[in-house]
């Protein structure tokens, strides 16, 4: 895999060129956005697709460390500092299928905050002539390996270093993974407690009619929007990023409970109002996720 000067598109055309150029998030100097080398979305793409295809099982770390509130950014520099080989001048940041960049090796390490949002970025840093990588999770953990890492053989100028190593997952693919498994697990939870919402829902008082099931289901459009976008006001995307991560496993689980309400509504040839609840309410609260997270992307103009 080769990235030529034809794979490096303007700055001005990078969807997270936002995070340096304003005073609420960073403000680079023209120096150093200059140095930024953005890849274009369709050779991103590739890079992602032979890195995953290449994949077998993810390799042990040689070495971590957790970011919190009571780790200062310039330890986490010295300990980036101390593991980047000083021969590679540019570093590969790959946030996702689409969106990855070259930046020089200083820049990266005196900034790697402004790289990397906590709660929103997977992001994966990986040596242009291959050998190392580091892998910054979004819930705060580093970690750096030698030991099966990947090679993608991208340099500025075109040459080609070795071929890919086996052996690595990408980060993004394995949260992607775990989030897929929480929502699946809070489903099958609703589910399984879907008769006794059911039986809970019949009992209530007053009793639940048609214009209850559509009172709660824009109450619940109206309300997980309000609750989530009020994030926005905030200037740091991870609490709206976290507020959406939320919402969608209750927002599952509450479908779930609709769900097992009908099936168990089915069963017993007991069709009513109250039977449809919960889907109601499920399918609203993931109604407003969805446009939370619209409002997401047009407020920060990243990826989810």
């Amino acid at each position: 895999m080769r990235v030529t000067t034809e794979d490096i598109v303007a700055l001005t055309e990078f969807s997270l060129l936002w995070r340096w150029t304003q005073e609420t998030h960073a403000k680079f100097t023209d120096d150093e956005l200059a140095s930024i080398k953005p890849i274009r979305p369709g050779k991103a793409a590739a890079i992602y697709e032979q890195i995953v295809a290449i994949a077998l099982a993810p390799s042990r770390p040689e070495d971590r460390i957790v970011t919190n509130d009571d780790i200062d950014t310039p330890v986490v520099s010295k300990w980036l500092e101390d593991r980047i080989p000083r021969g590679d001048s540019d570093v590969l940041l790959l946030w996702n299928r689409q969106t990855a960049a070259l930046v020089p090796r200083r820049l990266f390490i005196d900034r790697w905050d402004d790289f990397w949002y906590p709660s929103s970025d997977d992001l994966s840093v990986i040596g242009i002539v291959g050998g190392w990588r580091v892998e910054m999770y979004h819930h705060g953990m580093f970690d750096f390996s030698t030991s099966g890492a990947v090679q993608p053989g991208v340099t500025p100028d075109g040459r080609s270093p070795s071929a890919p190593a086996r052996g690595w997952t990408p980060n993004r693919l394995s949260s992607m993974n775990k989030n897929i498994f929480i929502n699946l697990i809070a489903f099958i939870i609703g589910g399984i407690f879907g008769p006794s919402a059911l039986v809970s829902a019949k009992s209530a008082q007053p009793l639940i009619d048609w214009n209850s099931i559509l009172f709660a289901f824009f109450g619940c459009v109206i309300g997980a929007i309000f609750v989530i976008g009020i994030q926005i006001f905030r200037k740091d995307p991870k609490y709206f990023f976290g507020a959406l991560c939320i919402f969608i496993p209750i927002s599952m689980f509450v479908v779930g409970l609709g769900i097992g309400a009908i099936i168990t509504g089915a069963i017993r040839a007991d069709f009513n109002p109250a039977t449809f609840f919960f889907i109601a309410t499920g399918i609203g609260l993931l109604i407003g996720v969805f446009f939370s997270g619209v409002l997401y992307r047009v407020k920060f103009k990243g990826k989810l």
